[in-house]
């Protein structure tokens, strides 16, 4: 065999782990069964206590922790690979989470067939399946890894992959911290969207997979569209931004994800269609007055047909989600660009803005505005 020298620990390190990566993409399950999983009775983990001095982090709505000198070696958008190890002998472990629509898929293209370990579940519910498998020749390290793949998805359409992996050290050696790294890690209940951080963590939202869009390229500027009910959505940081709403419309005081907020409701037939009930196009404008560290506001605009703003991924998306992450008081009193702001609050608290009010005279019948009296507003 012949060997690659490296000026670089480093780079050498970063190369065994990008091919052991690869690890999970080469695997081979051999002519298993078709019903193979269902011979097995999922084993339960038991969940370790975790160090306080490991780091938490939060990647795509999944929160994890890491031991101390852990080290980033590898990431990307739907993958990141952390290492403790030497850099000179090449020797510790590896940590890797990565969300995939079909990983069997990527099991079935190798030559490799790895040893089933059945299922594990968690504590919260979710079952993942278990391989383990030998690091791969080109690694040219010894090594071990297990692989565990969600049965059910984790974030839209996409499974979680977490992999564990030793290189020059017996894999047992290190159980512990193995079951550690899988004990803190936390994600929603099966069957709950994970809650999404946008806009560099501003916002935690739960999306769910009736949602298309939400990747941009701006990092001030989200647009979503719903893939079954005609709507958008449109989520900005910085000025207020009332996008096409007519001059003189009037706010409403509203609490809207657990914060102070000006809605503002009209018809928007420009930005919508007619959806054969001659009923027009509605916008919903939503501005925070709860303003960011660095000043900045949040807006969010809602366009659709009537129905859109009944859906249920809608509802659920803002009624669950935490709302503003590092917020500071209110921003001064002050008409938003083209409205005339709500500031007759007084001593009664804020109308509740769960429920999107058509413009107009006519009201949602699905969840009508109420005072904290309880009254219809």
């Amino acid at each position: 065999m012949t060997h690659t020298r490296f000026r670089s620990p480093l780079a050498a390190l970063c190369l065994t782990l990008a091919l052991a990566l690869a690890l999970a993409r080469t695997l081979g399950l051999g002519p298993l069964p078709a019903l193979a999983q269902d011979l097995f009775v999922p084993i339960p983990f038991e969940p370790v206590e975790v160090p306080a001095d490991w780091d938490s982090q939060r990647i795509e709505g999944l929160t994890l922790r890491l031991p101390p000198g852990a080290m980033t070696v590898h990431e990307s958008r739907d993958e990141k690979l952390w290492a403790l190890a030497d850099m000179d002998s090449r020797t510790g472990i590896a940590f890797s989470i990565r969300y995939d629509d079909n990983p069997e898929r990527d099991l079935r293209r190798g030559k490799i067939p790895p040893e089933d370990a059945g299922l594990v579940v968690f504590p919260d519910g979710h079952i993942f399946h278990r391989w383990r498998a030998p690091l791969p020749e080109n690694a040219d390290v010894p090594g071990k890894a297990e692989i565990l793949i969600s049965e059910r998805p984790v974030r839209g359409k996409d499974k979680l992959v977490l992999m564990l992996m030793a290189m020059n050290t017996p894999f047992e050696a290190h159980r512990a911290k193995f079951d550690i790294f899988l004990s803190g890690i936390s994600i929603p209940a099966p069957g709950k969207p994970m809650a999404l951080d946008l806009l560099e963590g501003v916002l935690r939202l739960p999306f769910d997979v009736t949602w298309s869009g939400l990747r941009g390229s701006h990092p001030d500027r989200i647009h979503m569209s719903m893939k079954d009910t005609p709507g958008r959505l449109g989520i900005t940081r910085g000025e207020y931004d009332t996008g096409p709403m007519p001059r003189a419309t009037r706010g409403q005081a509203v609490t809207f994800m657990g914060q102070p907020a000006q809605l503002f409701a009209f018809e928007d037939g420009s930005a919508t269609v007619k959806d054969g009930e001659g009923q027009k196009g509605q916008a919903r404008i939503v501005l925070l007055e709860t303003c960011l560290p660095d000043g900045r506001a949040i807006s969010l605009q809602f366009s659709g047909m009537p129905a859109f703003f009944h859906a249920g991924s809608l509802i659920r998306a803002f009624a669950e989600g935490p709302g503003v992450a590092g917020g500071v008081p209110p921003l001064p009193a002050r008409n938003p660009a083209g409205g005339r702001a709500d500031r007759a609050r007084g001593t009664a608290a804020p109308r509740r803005a769960a429920a999107f009010r058509r413009a107009g005279k006519e009201r949602s019948p699905a969840a009508p505005a109420r005072d904290r009296a309880g009254r219809l507003v």
